[in-house]
């Protein structure tokens, strides 16, 4: 299980998904979905806090949009990642 917090949210990664949870009253914002196989890793990239990165055993790396909630784009590997890390550019 996979955990990381900001001052205003808390994300929360489970097998498939990533809960993103308000700080102040604890309930569930977003729940970002589109894995199918387990969740290895997420950042929140230090350049953009609207945004959320994953990687999966189904050899997947994610952006999200968290404000909206949904995908904004998927890389395909041949390898499955196991961990990212988020540098500004």
């Amino acid at each position: 299980k996979l955990l990381y917090a900001t001052p205003t949210r808390i994300f929360y990664a489970a097998t498939l998904a990533i809960y993103v949870i308000n700080c102040n009253d604890f309930s569930i914002e977003k729940i970002l979905t589109g894995h199918t196989q387990a969740i290895t890793d997420f950042c929140v990239p230090l350049y953009s806090s609207s945004l959320l990165i994953s990687c999966a055993m189904d050899k997947t790396i994610r952006v999200w949009d968290i404000e909206k909630g949904i995908e904004v784009k998927c890389l395909t590997y041949e390898w499955i990642p196991l961990a990212l890390d988020s540098q500004p550019s």
